[in-house]
């Protein structure tokens, strides 16, 4: 059976990622949250720093690691936002888990920065309104609006 580990931010991304594994068919999943929020869950959660550089990010990197090297997740799914990219380095580098990334529904437009630079590094690529098409031609449209 797959593991799955959902990684995002708090607030909105945390709604979303919630509304993807409700409409999927993911059953063995834990979290990482970069944001301490007030949030329970039958299934395991590990709050990490939100560490976008220097210092932070460095021990971001550390934590994602040891919580990978006790979870060992075989797939890893997130909407972001400053998470994702620590998680898809320590996921693909040393545990060569699978990608997938959602952009994040508020991005009608335009793309947002952690978009642009997951797009060219995941295995598997979501956006959720269709005019984002042009900026990402080889994702994949899932509106998870659609879905509830």
């Amino acid at each position: 059976m797959k593991k799955f580990c959902l990684v995002c931010s708090g607030g909105g991304h945390l709604s979303e990622i919630l509304q993807i594994k409700d409409n999927s068919n993911i059953k063995d999943f834990f979290f990482i949250i970069n944001s301490k929020v007030k949030f329970k869950s039958k299934n395991k959660v590990y709050f990490v720093a939100h560490g976008i550089k220097g210092i932070k990010l460095f021990i971001n990197l550390i934590e994602i690691f040891l919580i990978f090297l006790k979870e060992k997740p075989n797939t890893i799914i997130s909407t972001g936002a400053s998470i994702a990219l620590p998680a898809f380095i320590i996921g693909k580098f040393f545990f060569k888990t699978k990608f997938i990334f959602f952009e994040t529904v508020t991005r009608i437009k335009k793309p947002s920065l952690s978009g642009k630079i997951m797009y060219k590094l995941c295995d598997e690529f979501y956006f959720q309104w269709k005019d984002l098409k042009k900026f990402y031609p080889k994702g994949k449209y899932y509106n998870i609006l659609d879905n509830l």
